[in-house]
């Protein structure tokens, strides 16, 4: 997360769109959403999609 704030922050705007192919744990996800910018996310593993959803719904419901 250390990394991906400072990144998208200087590389996009607020409302941009961060597209993260290989999402993982969904961090670029949360990454993005505290920078209130837009995510679309891509991942296979059904196991990392769920895990993604989870702490993206605890970041956008607080």
């Amino acid at each position: 997360m250390s990394v991906l704030l400072p990144l998208i922050q200087a590389f996009s705007n607020p409302g941009d769109l961060i597209l993260d192919p290989f999402a993982g744990s969904g961090s670029t996800g949360v990454a993005a959403l505290k920078l209130g910018r837009w995510a679309h996310l891509v991942e296979q593993s059904p196991n990392y999609v769920r895990l993604a959803q989870e702490r993206i719904g605890r970041i956008a419901s607080a």
